[in-house]
């Protein structure tokens, strides 16, 4: 059995290049391009919460005392700690409260 083909100039990445089509190649340059503008610029909605608060020392506070208690070995310290936390970001008025009313201006 003898199987005769050309050869692609190229080598491998040629071959694959002109296998799924000048098309193909254009559209996963531009989809990976579109993948790393959302990932940098995307974020920004989840961070705006705690980007403009004014306030965060007690929220700061909080967290250290997470990590204190973790440190120490108190392991149910540490988890009603971390569950008054959640509780913090999943209620955005009492969040609001703890840190102040008025946005942080630059």
């Amino acid at each position: 059995l003898i199987i005769i083909a050309d050869r692609l100039a190229g080598g491998s990445a040629g071959s694959t290049l002109f296998a799924g089509g000048v098309v193909a190649f254009y559209s996963a340059v531009v989809l990976a391009i579109a993948r790393l503008l959302r990932g940098s610029l995307g974020g920004t909605r989840y961070r705006l919460v705690t980007d403009e608060m004014p306030h965060t020392r007690d929220l700061f506070d909080l967290c250290e005392a997470v990590a204190i208690a973790r440190r120490d070995g108190s392991l149910l310290r540490e988890a009603q700690l971390f569950q008054t936390i959640l509780r913090l970001y999943r209620s955005p008025e009492t969040l609001l409260r703890l840190t102040g009313g008025a946005l942080k201006r630059d």
